[in-house]
């Protein structure tokens, strides 16, 4: 019984753990989506990924070390890889990201598929995620071993260090979670804790136990790449464990264990490593040490040594973290965050957390400076192992720490970004920190130094441990509530695949489009004034909408007269129709505000629904034409009764409501959500607005509807109701109602926009309108049908950024997808891109009129020859029910349609010696206008067929009229013509009619000699002649004519 402490703190972890993991949304914690593809990939294939395809199928993390996934995707396989319902990730369909906006930070789209009891791939994630807990335990004991060992008689310190990791939030929250990072946090305390034991004995170490010592650092290593890192630590180990003086001679020599180690490790580790670097190593192409990098599935690495060796710039141009910022983001992440570094605790509890970590510093530091010489505060060191023995353990323990904080402080020269930031990537230094930590605690709050310090030393270690209390475990229970911080910033939306029904007295099945239905409703029979009537609406896709629609729900009395209205978008504009997937069923509660009446007439009411299309051109919601369905309930009839207290002391003058909330405070609101104002007034105003500093909210103009509520306190249309919708136009700031200030401030939370009048007719499919393009260095193009040569000539590079302003006409349902090409005149392609139309902000976002400007990075083909290329623009939907799989938007403008694509512009790719001086100088005039500059030659006699490789250097001293061509020739010792090419310059792609004045053009040319050609030399003449009278240009050098026209370059011999 003398662990029986460690064993109630695996109950408290086991317990805190459990809840979380069954708490915190899925796919939330940092890169959980991304490690269960790869589950899916190995429960799918029974393997890891093992070609750069299987990779990429495997995902982000496709090249990452397997065994964490060999170990734990079973769940996936046994459950089904893909049994429904499937998670949501938000990044697999652009349509996700409307929820939010764009702006959420979610990586999941939760909905009701994720409630109890699991089900599908619901189920196997929190499977997946219960296996991180084994894992979790052995890092805790192996701590608590390990500070154990290291401190027997003091059993406190390896309590305390157990309980710092088991309740540090962080660790918490990663073993609640998918991660690699749990195997390896076991898998290494392990490892150190092996180390300490081998240091700690007299003997040097034996086979069997450096057999354990190879086979864990070869598991660590294919759990984790970056533990190659432990090498020195091993070597540290080996060193001082063969170099010791044991009191009787060992009965295994040390070459035994060396092998036993080395068997194992290669047993564990080798074959793997030697496989992917076999097969992933990309030597060739970067150089010997990324090139080994690349093996390991780390681009960013694996870039950043390509940058560090190369002497460029590592840093990203997104690396905006300075150190002090940097190490503030690694203070807070290593005690509490989640969601993927957004989501952090109020920066109080981490104020409690640095207080607690002074506290555990101040003594360690006190212990260690202040005691050192104090031999009854050694005692036990001297009890428990020998001083060197010692020595060399805390050196091993510091070496494991440093060797962790050097990795984080590299990853930050590497890649300044807010991953680099993340605390976790020390916890594989976790039992160092905590076992530091614990016996600086220990030590500050013992007996001898409350005496020291002329304190009782009886209340001593009782102020220790409140003060723990208070600066640790009081802020870590409060972080690991996950509806303090982590559930507000994740919403569910009321929506699930399961077969769900109203009930049967309110069940229908009315379509109001292609493949949308309303299937009933709910609703409770009795309201009271003053309150909102919940109304639940149950609709169901069969098909994805084209379009958006406006629901208007109405209490009706027997004149069909309202008497409470709820209007909006579908789930408070959270989950428009455009949003909608296949096999939804959509739960959607609105509430009906009724208004305050204290003396009701008794009289029942009917429930009314009109859904309306939406304009799909105007930017603000305005239904449209008729309504797409329109219904009367009959039952069940409702009844109102009167408010039963008084709201204020004061006659109801204005109610401002939302959802099911009167608000009295400061709100903020989102787009698409709705307000709804009911103005106490007997005649026609005008309804309220809302002002901000800058910008008026107006009210839907179309329903300003009075309410007819049988209230004796006044008359019948006694009250007013006004809709405000949180539309996209609307600018973000705080509004304040201009009737009456009473209401409370609203907070507009807005993405930004840039909306400008609609002008061109230039469009794909009247959807969107392509109205700039620029090029680097270049101003902005108006497009145009026309193809329009750029001011600028573009230089060879890998990548040319094409920038293209885009508007919308219209909301779009379907994600696009952009194709832009570099197509000569043959249609060769030099250059392309297809990408996804707005990337992170999709297209399925843009809202009419806005401007929105996007930059495409064209990869050009190393290979592709200087010339002329047509910059070809399309747009595609892709839809698997089509025939090609895709259907193509065609540009068009007032006169028509434009084809199936748009070629706004021509490019000039540069030859890449376009800039250097020709190797052979040489001085020609061909006709008036262009001049021969230079020349290289280089002839390949040795191999058959054949070859003379030839560029000419041409310039132009003035514009040129008309399209000559290039004449080159191989005039043999007999005078005839063994080798001919001749084409337009650049082989027709940039004819001499687009020269412009003082250009240079690289012409390259290659002659191939005709079987039986003879020996001796050869003449190599070149020139230029109009290929429509088959004339040639004078041909002058030195101001000579040269005979027939021909400028001779060199002679060539062929030996025989």
């Amino acid at each position: 019984m003398r662990h029986v402490g460690l064993l109630i703190i695996l109950v408290i972890f086991t317990i805190l753990t459990v809840y979380n993991s069954v708490r915190l949304p899925i796919g939330e914690a940092d890169d959980e989506t991304d490690h269960y593809q790869y589950h899916r990939f190995v429960a799918q294939t029974g393997h890891p990924p093992l070609t750069e395809t299987e990779r990429r199928e495997a995902g982000f993390k496709g090249g990452l070390a397997p065994l964490y996934y060999w170990l734990t995707a079973w769940p996936i396989a046994l459950v089904g890889e893909d049994s429904l319902p499937d998670i949501r990730r938000v990044d697999a369909r652009p349509e996700r990201h409307i929820p939010t906006d764009g702006l959420g930070i979610n990586h999941v789209l939760h909905t009701l598929d994720e409630a109890w009891p699991w089900r599908g791939q619901v189920l196997a994630w929190h499977l997946v995620r219960l296996l991180s807990l084994p894992m979790a335990w052995v890092t805790i004991i192996a701590t608590y071993a390990l500070a154990y060992r290291l401190r027997p008689d003091t059993p406190t310190v390896a309590l305390g260090a157990a309980a710092l990791v088991a309740f540090l939030p962080r660790f918490v929250i990663s073993s609640a979670v998918i991660n690699d990072d749990n195997l390896v946090f076991a898998l290494t305390a392990l490892l150190l804790l092996v180390q300490v034991i081998i240091l700690q004995r007299d003997q040097p170490p034996t086979p069997k136990i450096m057999a354990l010592l190879g086979a864990l650092f070869g598991l660590t290593l294919v759990t984790k790449y970056f533990s190659l890192i432990l090498i020195p630590e091993i070597l540290f180990t080996l060193w001082f464990a063969f170099h010791k003086k044991p009191p009787v001679p060992s009965p295994w020599p040390p070459a035994y264990a060396i092998l036993a180690f080395l068997t194992a490790l290669f047993l564990t580790a080798g074959l793997w490593f030697s496989f992917i670097i076999l097969r992933f190593n990309r030597i060739d192409e970067l150089g010997l040490i990324p090139g080994l990098a690349a093996s390991l599935g780390e681009p960013q690495i694996t870039e950043g040594l390509v940058g560090l060796l190369s002497g460029q710039s590592v840093r990203p141009v997104a690396a905006t973290y300075t150190l002090p910022a940097w190490f503030g983001l690694l203070f807070r992440s290593f005690w509490f965050e989640y969601g993927w570094m957004r989501v952090f605790a109020p920066i109080w509890v981490y104020a409690l957390f640095a207080i607690f970590s002074l506290i555990a510093i101040v003594g360690l530091i006190h212990k260690n400076w202040f005691y050192s010489n104090d031999s009854a505060s050694n005692n036990h060191q001297l009890n428990s192992t020998p001083r060197r023995s010692q020595r060399i353990i805390d050196a091993l323990l510091l070496l494991h720490l440093s060797l962790f904080l050097v990795v984080v402080l590299a990853r930050y020269i590497l890649s300044a970004t807010i991953d680099t930031g993340q605390g976790r990537h020390l916890f594989p230094a976790l039992p160092v920190i905590a076992y530091y930590g614990s016996v600086g605690l220990h030590h500050l709050f013992s007996y001898s130094v409350g005496r020291r310090a002329y304190l009782k030393p009886i209340f001593w270690p009782i102020v220790g441990g409140l003060l723990v209390i208070i600066f640790f475990v009081a802020p870590a229970l409060i972080s690991l509530q996950p509806a303090n911080f982590i559930l507000p910033k994740y919403e569910t939306l009321p929506v699930t695949t399961a077969s769900v029904q109203p009930p049967t007295s309110q069940r229908f099945d009315l379509e109001l489009a292609d493949g949308l239905a309303f299937l009933g409703f709910e609703v409770e029979p009795t309201v009271s004034a003053g309150e909102a009537l919940p109304v639940s609406l149950y609709w169901r896709a069969e098909k994805e909408a084209q379009q958006d629609y406006f629901v208007s729900v109405c209490l009706h009395d027997d004149q069909v007269r309202p008497v409470g209205c709820w209007r909006g978008q579908f789930a408070d504009g959270r989950y428009p129709t455009r949003a909608w997937e296949a096999g939804d069923t959509l739960i959607d509660t609105v509430f009906i505000p009724i208004p305050v009446c204290y003396r009701l007439t008794p009289v029942s009411y009917t429930l009314h629904l009109d859904v309306w299309p939406l304009e799909p051109t105007s930017p603000t919601p305005i239904p449209t034409g008729s309504p797409v369905l329109s219904q009367t309930f009959s039952e069940p009839q409702i009844t109102i009764t009167p408010t039963d207290s008084l709201l204020t002391n004061q006659p109801q003058t204005i109610d401002l409501w939302w959802a099911d909330q009167r608000l009295t405070t400061p709100t903020d609101v989102n787009l698409g959500q709705t307000l709804n104002v009911i103005t106490y007034a007997t005649d026609q105003t005008d309804p309220p607005i809302f002002q901000s500093a800058d910008h008026t909210w107006p009210p839907l103009s179309q329903f300003k509807t009075p309410l007819n509520l049988p209230c004796d306190d006044g008359p019948a249309h006694f009250a007013q109701l006004s809709h405000f919708v949180v539309s996209p136009t609307l600018a973000n700031g705080t509004y304040q109602s201009t009737v009456n200030s009473s209401l409370p401030p609203i907070t507009v939370s807005n993405r930004d926009r840039v909306f400008a009048p609609i002008t061109s007719t230039l469009t794909f499919s009247q959807t969107l309108t392509p109205l700039q393009i620029q090029l680097p260095n270049s101003d902005p193009i108006a497009l145009s049908p026309t193809p329009q040569l750029p001011n600028s000539i573009n230089s060879p590079t890998l990548q040319l950024p094409i920038t293209i302003r885009w508007q919308a006409r219209r909301w779009m349902a379907d994600p696009l997808v952009i194709a832009l090409k570099l197509l000569d005149k043959d249609f060769n392609v030099g250059g392309e891109r297809v990408a996804t139309l707005g990337d992170r902000y999709p297209n399925v976002l843009w809202v009419p009129g806005e401007v929105v400007e996007e930059t495409y990075p064209l990869r050009l083909n190393p290979d592709a020859p200087p010339g002329l290329y047509r910059l070809e623009v399309s747009l595609l939907h892709q839809d698997e029910s089509l025939p090609d799989g895709y259907e193509i938007l065609p540009p068009m403008d007032e006169t028509g349609s434009l084809g199936n694509a748009l070629y706004p512009l021509t490019i000039r790719l540069l030859d890449p010696t376009h800039d250097a001086a020709p190797a052979n100088p040489f001085k020609a005039q061909i006709g008036e206008a262009i001049a021969l500059t230079g020349f290289e030659v280089n002839p390949n006699f040795s191999d058959s067929p054949k070859t003379v490789s030839l560029a000419l250097y041409w310039q132009s001293t003035a514009k040129i009229d008309t399209d000559y061509t290039v004449f080159t020739q191989l005039i043999g010792p007999d005078g005839q013509v063994w080798a001919q090419w001749d084409n337009p310059p650049q082989a027709g792609r940039y004819p001499t009619t687009v020269w412009s004045e003082q250009d240079r053009v690289v012409d390259r040319y290659q002659l191939t000699l005709r079987d039986g050609a003879p020996s001796g030399d050869y003449r190599l003449l070149i020139g230029m002649y109009d290929p429509a009278s088959g004339e040639r240009l004078p041909a002058m050098v030195d101001g000579q004519p040269q005979p027939d026209n021909a400028v001779e370059l060199i002679t060539l011999s062929l030996m025989p």
